[in-house]
């Protein structure tokens, strides 16, 4: 429905005359209101309001809550299909959020955009991650080169006051994680003879699923610094302190994992250069001792890269910034000037689609490697 015509003033003999001559009282019409430009659509009459009201209007109100609440069920159903299928669950969750913002706006600009272009578009931003892939690997790469160093510290223990429990718990960690590792794939979960084998030594069994004792410590024999602090509680018998100054502040701030790269005792040294000797260093350095002959301190050797600001610079510039926003421009940018694209409204909504197409794929690599649970945070942020 088109807005009424505007009255030329002094279009009317009398109203026209008494209007123009009025003392500065601003006109009730159409022209003293301003458009609400989230509301507007070309295909219906659009919102109005007064033009020293703040910028809001109910409906805009009512499709922001219809949105908020679409997302809501997205997270319900994909909750709900989690718990019969993983893979199902996750695609729900990866998905969902980009196809309903993408329906939602090509409904406000249906008159300006083409649905087949709106998804050529999305899919080639999709496509697009491959190549990025390739070369956001090869910039993180460069990017701990460059800007991280290995830094080295070395904490000292008593035997008797958690140093030998420390280590043992060390070897422990990375034994499950190399049985895990050479357990056929084709063989059930479970920690019964890794357990058995671990009896007679400490009593602890290993995490009952493989996955989560391949995490526990890396091939290179490396842990992150929440599994680290896990163990020193475990074994120091102090809450949330590893008694050593220096590693605690090297665990601060860190990239990657913290490696364990040698363990003494008593003029027995052991160097590890991975998990296996990680596995091994416990034996080589204490063997059958029982614990009543063992005195002094165990020393054990830390090594890790602290996170510099030239290294988040470049990751949050170069690496998400330029080339990640790139990737976006790139899907739009072939058909700017063509003839899908006729106003501002449908550019926009072209961006979006590339938008969603690389949030989809990584969404997809969050959840595959973070769990479904962290596509919630980001259907939100």
């Amino acid at each position: 429905m088109a807005l009424p015509e505007l009255e030329e003033s002094g279009s009317s003999s009398g109203e026209g005359s008494s209007s123009g001559s009025s003392s500065g009282e601003e006109s009730e019409g159409p022209a003293s209101r301003t458009r609400c430009y989230c509301c507007s659509d070309a295909q219906r009459k659009p919102a109005h309001v007064p033009k020293d009201s703040p910028f809001f209007h109910c409906a805009c109100f009512q499709r922001a809550v219809a949105l908020i609440l679409t997302m809501g069920c997205i997270a319900l159903v994909g909750s709900f299909l989690l718990k019969l299928n993983s893979w199902v669950g996750t695609a729900v969750l990866s998905t969902g959020p980009a196809f309903v913002i993408i329906s939602y706006f090509y409904a406000r600009h249906r008159v300006s955009t083409t649905a087949r272009q709106i998804w050529v578009t999305f899919c080639e931003a999709a496509l697009w991650m491959v190549p990025l892939a390739l070369v956001i690997g090869e910039v993180d790469t460069w990017n701990d080169w460059f800007s991280l160093k290995d830094v080295d510290v070395s904490c000292s223990w008593a035997v008797d006051g958690g140093g030998e429990h420390l280590l043992k718990y060390l070897s422990w960690s990375a034994n499950c994680a190399d049985l895990a590792q050479q357990q056929p794939s084709g063989e059930p979960d479970g920690s019964g003879e890794h357990g058995a084998y671990f009896a007679s030594w400490f009593g602890k069994l290993c995490p009952d699923t493989r996955a989560a004792a391949q995490e526990m410590v890396s091939e290179q024999g490396g842990l992150s610094g929440a599994m680290l602090k896990w163990v020193g509680n475990s074994t120091l018998h102090a809450a949330d302190t590893l008694q050593c100054t220096a590693l605690e502040e090297l665990m601060l701030d860190v990239a990657g994992d913290i490696r364990v790269t040698s363990a003494a005792w008593d003029g027995k040294n052991v160097t590890i250069s991975n998990r296996t000797d990680l596995a091994q260093a416990y034996e080589a350095i204490f063997g059958a001792i029982p614990s009543l002959f063992m005195s002094g301190d165990v020393e054990i050797g830390f090594r890790a890269r602290p996170t510099t600001v030239l290294h988040v610079f470049i990751t949050a510039f170069l690496r998400a910034g330029f080339l990640e926003e790139l990737l976006k421009y790139v899907a739009v940018r072939r058909i700017l000037f063509k003839d899908r694209v006729v106003d501002c409204g449908g550019v926009s909504v072209y961006g979006l689609a590339a938008g969603a197409g690389f949030a989809t794929i990584e969404n997809i690599q969050y959840a595959l490697s973070f769990g479904a649970e962290g596509t919630y945070v980001r259907m939100i942020f």
